[in-house]
């Protein structure tokens, strides 16, 4: 008996398929990793302009809001006890007579947050 045929099925990729296989993948793999990538990398900005807006809302309320109008002063950049590497600073611009337009901004790195109020004196 012979036992050999002529039509026997051999299943498996070729070199020339894996080759190809391993140029598509080349392209297209990192159009589809790089979005991912770039997200991770900007992963701690939504913490830090989160913290921002909240030292921004408390700095307005314990050093504009609270003083009486004639308390209210412009400082340069100055440090925020208990957050490292953010600063506040503030404008305080007399628009007439009794009433200021302050501008306060808090910042780290290159981000920042800014409110803006009017002070009057209401006397």
């Amino acid at each position: 008996m012979n036992n050999y045929s002529p039509t026997i099925n051999r299943s498996g990729f070729t070199l020339i398929e894996i080759i190809a296989l391993m140029v598509v993948a080349a392209i297209i793999l990192p159009a589809i990793i790089l979005p991912f990538v770039v997200g991770v990398q900007d992963f701690h900005l939504p913490v830090i302009r989160g913290t921002l807006a909240f030292l921004a809302q408390e700095e307005m309320e314990t050093e504009i809001i609270s003083r009486d109008y004639d308390e209210i002063n412009s400082w340069t950049a100055t440090g925020i006890p208990g957050f490292p590497g953010y600063s506040s600073s503030c404008v305080v611009n007399e628009v007439e007579t009794g009433r200021s337009e302050v501008t306060l901004t808090v910042s780290r790195g290159g981000e920042s947050v800014t409110l803006v109020t009017i002070r009057t004196d209401w006397n």
